[in-house]
Order: structure tokens, then sequence, then C-alpha cells
């Protein structure tokens, strides 16, 4: 299992020409849960933790993080 911070991806992407799009905290309100049973309205749990992923505070407090990114094209010559 890798642990790396959320910078230091965003820095070896850009160092392999890759310009960071989003990033995502996954799993924030679930992670500890362990084998609790969902709620009756998981769709209403997924939509918070959607929402609240995409944005500081809640992101950098999440388990996870997924980064996205997007290569450069090159211009046509």
């Amino acid at each position: 299992m890798r642990a790396d911070e959320p910078e230091d991806v965003a820095a070896a992407l850009a160092r392999a020409g890759v310009e960071t799009v989003a990033r995502y905290g996954v799993r924030l309100f679930t992670d500890h849960w362990g084998d609790v049973d969902p709620p009756d309205d998981l769709g209403a749990l997924i939509a918070a933790e959607g929402e609240a992923g995409r944005r500081d505070p809640y992101r950098r407090l999440a388990a996870l993080a997924h980064t996205m990114g997007r290569r450069a094209t090159s211009e046509p010559a």
C-alpha cells in the first residue's frame, strides 16, 4: 500500500507533463464503519460524500484521495 501526499502526487504529475485538473476526497464519512450495515438512505450518503469530497476542508480530511490529470497534447505541426 502507498500513501502519497496530494502535493507530492501533483508534483510528480507536473514533472511527467500532466496537468492536475481535479482532486477528490474519498471515504470521508464511511471509512470508519467496518462491518456496520449501510443506512436506509445510502444514496443520500453517497451524494453527500461526493459533494464534500470536492471541497476543502472536507477533502483534506478524507481517508483517500483521487487525483485526475490531463496530459498536455502537442500542437499539430
